[in-house]
């Protein structure tokens, strides 16, 4: 008789039980979620764009400056209503050679009027690959502002800059 327990000590035991359980899930699903797959990992970083006063060695287009100079001479089509109205100056173009020489990011930084602006943007877009400039020894993208100047000259027939 002495063993035997009464409706107390039965109800006590089940009080302290609960805890026991709910500490043993919570402990449960928290490993659960330590094992489950973690989010994908960050994109890598954006390399920043250098302005050209930053790089130690500057972007160059196939063939140097020179040929540059031709290239443009000979993609740049001055629109004929400007030609016709005799409109002239300059539109100055953003763009950025990129890491890998690519022309990118082209726009009018500061415009005249929308078909000069837009034959600036095209030639622009046209250009080849240019070597990358780099910074540190790193090619780096870069940036530059280029002014392209629409001229009308008497001896130039075909209209183009």
């Amino acid at each position: 008789m002495l063993n035997k327990k009464g409706p107390r000590f039965s109800a006590l035991r089940y009080a302290l039980g609960i805890p026991v359980v709910v500490a043993s899930l919570l402990a449960v699903s928290c490993i659960q979620q330590d094992a489950s797959p973690s989010s994908p990992p960050p994109p890598p970083p954006v390399p920043p764009i250098m302005d050209l006063s930053e790089v130690d060695v500057p972007p160059e287009f196939p063939g140097g400056m020179e040929a540059m100079h031709t290239f443009m001479q000979k993609s740049v089509h001055y629109p004929e209503q400007a030609r016709d109205e005799k409109v002239q100056g300059k539109v100055y173009v953003q763009f950025t050679v990129d890491h890998d020489g690519k022309v990118k990011d082209v726009e009018i930084k500061r415009g005249m009027r929308e078909d000069l602006n837009e034959e600036a943007l095209r030639a622009m877009r046209a250009m080849p690959d240019w070597s990358p400039g780099s910074k540190d020894g790193q090619a780096v993208a870069t940036r530059f502002i280029m002014p392209m100047e629409f001229r009308l000259d008497s001896t130039n027939s075909t209209g183009k800059d």
